[in-house]
């Protein structure tokens, strides 16, 4: 989930760094899906709104956790959820 006051054009940038970040744990982006701004329940970060994007990735099992660390450095991502399945 990304801040809502990201130009579009930030965003593009971020989801193109994300997928970088994939790729240098030797991973793969399946697929991409733009959920579109969506309102919270509650706010987080003072933000009452946020832009959802869904990634589905394959990342070799001893890079997920590596992976979730580089996550951490996006400034522009306020929460993210990582399942493993």
């Amino acid at each position: 989930m990304f801040i809502p006051s990201l130009s579009s054009e930030k965003l593009v940038n971020t989801v193109k760094s994300i997928e970088k970040a994939v790729k240098a744990v030797k991973g793969k982006v399946i697929e991409t899906e733009d959920w579109g701004e969506k309102p919270f329940a509650y706010a987080i970060r003072k933000y009452n709104k946020g832009v959802f994007r869904h990634f589905v990735l394959d990342l070799p099992t001893d890079s997920v956790a590596e992976f979730r660390g580089k996550l951490k450095h996006f400034n522009e991502i306020m929460r993210s959820l990582l399942v493993v399945r």
